[in-house]
């Protein structure tokens, strides 16, 4: 650019310094556009950095109570003691869920779970088949199992329970931290074999991102039936530690976070169902 030149003004600021009556309509509705395009793409940039800011307080999270659960020893691994900062302190989970987790060691190392039907084209190594069973354990721990749902019983309802809680389970319970999208990997071979269910809920838009609440998660009865449901004694023993959590005021059924059903994606208070089959028990309080 020569000494004494000016910038070419833009086509903004040449319609600002242009007479009223010179603007012709096409000007207007260009200079239109490229104010939203900028406002729009100030409003991306926005969301991508609050989504990085949470991203890195979930991971910071996840990082502190593992290491919490190495330094105070509370890491109760496989058995069968809920993940806590209590650790063996805690109160035991039901005596059934010793059988049923080495049934969940059984199917994940002896091939049950065979990798070439979940899309994936190699085998599985030793380290991916325990980091499955890790991810197993976690939800199961988690799992009412006469219905297979996944989440919390409480006095007001069976509450839903999102990924990252899950994955903070898995932290206390193993020791590590494991990262969302090894989380989600693991997740989509549990779909793919049909073990794990979903059904989200949808709850509106805002500036074009869905908002939802936890979705619904279940593990399928046939997995369930594999790793003990089908032996009558371990049928007996759920059935007895359900009705002693009914006993004590706790609610099964699941909480409606949605008044109306809409097949449409994205309309406000609607949910996408993802498989043929609701999930069992689909009784929810209105």
């Amino acid at each position: 650019m020569s000494q004494g030149s000016h910038p070419c003004p833009t086509n903004q600021e040449n319609i600002e310094k242009m007479p009223e009556s010179k603007i012709s309509y096409e000007q207007i509705a260009l200079a239109d556009v490229i104010k939203t395009d900028i406002e729009y793409q100030s409003i991306i940039d926005e969301r991508n950095r609050k989504s990085r800011e949470i991203r890195a307080i979930k991971r910071t999270k996840k990082q502190r109570l593992a290491n919490d659960a190495i330094v105070k020893n509370t890491c109760v691994g496989s058995q069968n003691y809920p993940a806590s900062k209590q650790g063996y302190k805690a109160k035991a989970l039901p005596k059934h869920f010793n059988v049923i987790i080495n049934n969940i060691r059984q199917a994940v190392f002896s091939g049950l779970l065979d990798p070439k039907t979940s899309g994936l084209n190699r085998a599985m190594s030793a380290k991916c088949r325990k980091k499955l069973f890790e991810v197993l354990v976690t939800i199961i721990t988690r799992t009412e199992l006469l219905s297979g749902q996944i989440g919390v019983p409480k006095a007001d309802g069976f509450h839903a329970i999102n990924h990252d809680d899950l994955q903070e389970q898995h932290a206390m319970r193993w020791g590590y931290s494991i990262s969302s999208s090894t989380w989600f990997r693991y997740i989509a071979i549990l779909k793919n074999h049909k073990i794990l269910k979903v059904m989200e809920a949808k709850s509106h838009v805002s500036r074009g991102k869905v908002c939802s609440y936890a979705a619904y998660k279940w593990v399928c009865p046939k997995f369930l039936s594999k790793i003990g449901l089908s032996k009558p004694e371990i049928k007996v023993s759920v059935e007895r530690a359900y009705q002693k959590a009914v006993k004590n005021g706790l609610e099964f059924r699941w909480t409606m976070v949605f008044t109306k059903v809409m097949r449409k994606k994205h309309d406000p208070i609607s949910y996408d169902l993802n498989f043929d089959a609701p999930p069992p028990n689909t009784a929810f309080i209105q």
